[in-house]
């Protein structure tokens, strides 16, 4: 990702923002929307299957198929350049974010933002995976056979040549998952101060929520960390940590919403682990005589002051 972001305080109270981002799409496995249905007749025992979906990938893999087309094997390319893989920019995306900042009174700030409005091409070593066709079935009779042991095992191959798919080797473009932010934060000292997050991620017209509690340190000189309690989408166990070192104007951040599904892997419905760096550049001495106090966080940071009320080291 290549972001460049505008940033600019429209008054006394609030910030706004806006930030495009040119993508490079990595890997994928993308599902569109599946259609289908499971029909029986109102008079009969008659079944009518159908459906219709696909797959989409990419990713270094080699597909094997027979005669007709359909799938026998499938697996990891040998002698793969990873390094190639991963410094591939052919797969291009678009996506932009929005957010504000507004300051309710001298210690607590409301915000919100509306990220990953966009998406991604994909094209370098790319399958779809598609099934789609129908299937009747109206009953038995003395020709059909069905007193014969092979007659459900024929069923069953029935179905499996309608339905298995065959791959494509065509390209497709996938969505970005819309994020909205709805957020507080209330100053308790010059370095303690406790947030709410209400985040929402939109995925086909749904809105999976997720509620988190936190408390975190600020403004320190070098190292600054946070804790926090999440309910995510009906799992109501989720603590979550965070650090943040300030180098000058280098800044690195890590940060998960489950430190303890990274124990238990198998058992976690999702989890979530951000890793960052940033180049802040500082500001000048006119800046900094210039600069206005902040109530906790700052759409416009300098690196020596990037979050509170006056500039100092």
């Amino acid at each position: 990702e290549y972001a460049l972001g505008w940033a600019r305080q429209t008054n006394e109270r609030l910030q706004i923002g806006i930030r495009g981002k040119l993508l490079f799409g990595k890997g994928s496995v993308y599902m569109p929307r599946t259609r289908g249905g499971f029909y029986t007749n109102q008079r009969n025992f008659g079944i009518d299957v159908q459906l219709n979906t696909a797959i989409q990938t990419s990713f270094p893999i080699e597909v094997t198929t027979d005669d007709d087309g359909y799938i026998t094997d499938m697996e990891v390319q040998e002698d793969f350049d990873w390094m190639g893989y991963l410094m591939n920019r052919s797969n291009l995306g678009l996506g932009f974010d929005f957010g504000l900042i507004y300051d309710y009174n001298e210690n607590t700030t409301l915000s919100a933002s509306l990220l990953d409005i966009g998406f991604i091409n994909w094209k370098t070593n790319t399958y779809q995976f598609k099934s789609n066709g129908s299937f009747q079935y109206y009953g038995t009779s003395d020709a059909s056979g069905y007193d014969n042991p092979d007659y459900i095992e024929n069923i069953g191959d029935s179905l499996e040549h309608i339905f298995k798919p065959k791959p494509l080797s065509e390209g497709y473009s996938s969505p970005l998952i819309p994020q909205l932010y709805l957020g507080a934060t209330h100053l308790f000292t010059d370095h303690i101060n406790g947030g709410i997050v209400i985040r929402n991620e939109i995925f086909r017209n749904k809105i999976h929520s997720s509620f988190t509690l936190s408390a975190n340190t600020y403004n320190y000189e070098t190292l600054n960390a946070s804790l926090s309690y999440s309910a995510i989408n009906g799992d109501y166990f989720n603590i979550g940590a965070g650090v943040g070192v300030k180098l000058g104007a280098f800044h690195i951040h890590a940060i998960t919403d489950d430190v303890f599904a990274f124990f238990n892997l198998s058992k976690t419905r999702g989890a979530n682990l951000r890793l960052g760096f940033s180049i802040v550049p500082g500001c000048s001495d006119t800046k900094k005589a210039m600069k206005k106090p902040k109530k906790g966080i700052s759409a416009l940071p300098c690196y020596f002051d990037p979050y509170h009320k006056k500039a100092r080291k």
